[in-house]
């Protein structure tokens, strides 16, 4: 049998579940991104000032970002996605605020009054701690928000004492029943999928609809028929931008296209346009795949998501041949607090929403809702995977831009996949209490 999620998924489970706990009272589920790791290491340093290195206050901020969204259920027992929709404010406006005391049937007189008066004690410093505890935005991309607090502080520090290594070998059961959705193997988006979902970090710069001279227009014309479009908009008509890296893919297409705006125009130059089909369908996707990629990680983390969760339900996947892998990294669990959220409140039996049906906004389908919240984080670092690959296992990984939950940035090569750095591969979810409770 071919391996699958599954396998890979009960043996991270057990592992960072036992590592993580629960905690008093509560229940915390292990789930796998989906989408994959949406932070870098790029994402800690201010890109007007990378001598500064990693600035802890933006890595405060991303993380605090990243953790602010709620998780979706993807029905299959393994994964979540992190919607666009963001825990602060679901709690505050749709959970605390329209929140109100519920008195019990017979009780009356000073009970009643207790009750409601606790309650109203109770939720009053909710509101206070929400209201108060918010952090100035470093990064430009907001004015302020709601900091979550992450233990160890310093979960982003490649050299820090924060990182542990963890090996194991897994191996699809003999006897496994046959899955859907099994594949492992999940490929990069193509162009054409890049610029009708994200077309914001494929063309960044519009395309010169006012050519100087009739042989530009035709030129013009030419590329925006062909796959590499994105990368001759972008470089060919922006002043000053060397071309040299393609002359060694089209040399007649990069003899004529000059780092400047005027184009001179080679008399064979639209034919070998025409006729570069294969030349197209490699280096330059790869390139503008590549160029997406650093734009990707210009966006906020919101729309980073969003993307992410289209790519993923879009792009092709594709089961692994071989049924046993080896599997190392270096890993943190980070624990995730929220200052502005009061757990006291959430877990209070003694009120109710006026109009909303008990635990109407718990369910994990609860539009609007809340099910479950970040309790915990799994990081790693120094992913390296090996096995006995077959040769479609091979030719996949060169297409790939994760295998099961880890994101890889190459192929396979000397038998191995690596990846050195920082991925967000799975979450410790804390499962909310019924709400509203009454």
């Amino acid at each position: 049998m071919s391996l699958t999620l599954s396998v890979l998924f009960e043996q991270l489970n057990t592992f960072f579940t036992d590592k993580f706990g629960a905690p008093p009272g509560g229940s915390v589920l292990f789930r796998l991104d989906k989408v994959g790791s949406v932070l870098s290491d790029g994402d800690f340093v201010d890109p007007a000032h990378p001598d500064l290195g990693v600035l802890p206050a933006l890595a405060v901020e991303k993380f605090s970002d990243l953790v602010n969204r709620v998780p979706v259920d993807c029905g299959d027992g393994l994964n979540v996605l992190l919607s666009q929709r963001s825990i602060d404010d679901t709690y505050f406006y749709h959970v605390l605020n329209p929140s109100v005391p519920h008195v019990p049937d017979g009780v009356a007189g000073p009970a009643a009054e207790a009750l409601t008066g606790a309650f109203m004690t109770e939720k009053s410093e909710a509101v206070r701690r929400y209201s108060t505890t918010k952090l100035a935005s470093v990064s430009g991309l907001m004015l302020e928000y709601k900091p979550s607090t992450a233990l160890p502080q310093n979960w982003y520090d490649p050299a820090g004492p924060v990182w542990t290594s963890y090996s194991f070998e897994v191996t699809e059961p003999a006897h496994a029943q046959p899955q859907e959705n099994t594949g492992l193997w999940t490929l990069r988006p193509d162009i054409d999928l890049l610029k009708r979902i994200a077309p914001e970090v494929v063309v960044p710069q519009p395309f010169p609809t006012d050519p100087p001279d009739r042989a530009q227009e035709q030129l013009r014309r030419r590329i925006n028929g062909v796959r590499f479009r994105p990368v001759i908009a972008e470089r060919a008509f922006s002043p000053n931008v060397a071309v040299a890296a393609r002359a060694a893919v089209i040399p007649r297409v990069a003899a004529a296209v000059q780092p400047h705006a005027e184009v001179v125009i080679d008399p064979h130059l639209l034919h070998d346009i025409a006729d570069a089909h294969w030349e197209r369908g490699d280096a330059f996707d790869r390139e503008v795949q590549a160029s997406a990629l650093v734009r990707f990680g210009k966006l906020d983390v919101r729309d980073r998501l969003r993307l992410g969760q289209e790519v993923v339900e879009q792009v092709p996947v594709k089961p692994a041949v071989t049924n046993t892998v080896h599997i190392s990294f270096d890993y943190c669990v980070v624990t995730i607090t929220r200052p502005w959220l009061m757990p006291a409140f959430l877990s209070d039996t003694n009120w109710s929403i006026p109009g909303v049906a008990p635990a109407s906004l718990s369910g994990t389908a609860a539009a609007g809702g809340i099910w479950a919240i970040p309790a915990g984080m799994v990081v790693i670092r120094n992913l390296v995977i090996t096995a006995q690959w077959d040769a479609a296992d091979v030719d996949h990984s060169q297409q790939a831009m994760s295998f099961g939950p880890f994101k890889i940035d190459s192929g396979i090569a000397n038998g191995a996949i690596r990846n050195p750095g920082l991925q967000t591969i799975g979450w410790l979810l804390d499962v909310l209490p019924p709400l509203p409770p009454r």
